[in-house]
């Protein structure tokens, strides 16, 4: 506002200034509110959904004869194929939570915080979680490290991504220990259990598929619950992790506002 000129702003009209007789208008102020448990609601509705349908027609594959439009669902909804709903359901949610993460790391970096390079670290992980959920990048670690290992993985070791994939986590976890203590309590058990359901279907149920596929193979309905449950637990895992950032930005930031010059 210069000074010497009037101005008046009412709710829900825009704020005009008066500038060498002429008027200009100067854009409204909006408001996009996050509520964190709607949201959270909203994601949890679309993941039961898809996986719910996925089941129905994983039962109806292996329990029925299915026309090509229903074989052409059961494609859409597999939640063990990829470039499918399920899979870009999940890039979006990962890629959500990178970009909540993305707006906590400018923050604390703008701050000089502490802990800013972890909010990095974690928003780069998630990044990269979203483009290998579209492009699986981890399906390809298979080969290579069966061959580095003498192609003697078997058994929970089936799919010999898993090996590098624990070591990471491992690492991951140690690096985080005095990170997550700093946390609100609420954020860091919201962490913590995002975590556990993420990590524990990606690593955990896929090792105990692993396992009953070296002996009973894959196209069988028993395999097709392990990997409903895998990416149950995932999608699940990632939405806790989602609720636990938007509550963090909530209490701790209450209103961000983009400022675009």
């Amino acid at each position: 506002m210069w000074p010497g000129n009037q101005s008046l702003q009412k709710k829900g009209k825009p704020l005009r200034i008066k500038r060498n007789g002429n008027q200009d208008a100067v854009a409204e102020q909006h408001q996009i509110r996050l509520n964190p448990n709607k949201i959270t609601l909203i994601l949890g509705v679309i993941a039961a959904t898809i996986v719910g349908l996925g089941l129905v027609l994983q039962i109806m594959y292996y329990t029925t004869d299915l026309d090509n439009y229903l074989l052409y669902l059961d494609f859409l909804f597999n939640v063990d194929d990829e470039l499918n709903i399920p899979s870009y359901f999940s890039s979006v949610i990962l890629l959500f939570a990178a970009i909540l993460l993305t707006a906590i790391t400018y923050l604390k970096v703008n701050a000089k915080d502490k802990f800013r390079r972890h909010w990095m670290l974690l928003m780069i992980g998630f990044y990269v979680l979203a483009a290998d959920e579209m492009i699986t990048l981890h399906e390809h670690l298979n080969k290579p490290f069966k061959q580095l290992m003498g192609n003697n993985t078997s058994g929970i070791f089936t799919f010999a991504w898993v090996i590098p994939g624990m070591i990471i986590v491992a690492a991951l976890g140690l690096t985080f220990i005095r990170f997550l203590s700093k946390l609100p309590k609420s954020t860091r058990m919201g962490f913590m259990l995002g975590g556990f359901f993420y990590v524990g279907g990606a690593l955990g149920v896929e090792m105990l598929g692993a396992n009953y596929a070296t002996t009973h193979g894959m196209l069988n309905m028993n395999y097709a619950l392990f990997t409903i449950v895998e990416e149950s637990s995932e999608m699940l895992g990632v939405i806790i992790f989602i609720h636990a950032l938007l509550c963090y930005i909530k209490n701790s930031y209450r209103e961000l506002t983009l400022d675009f010059k």
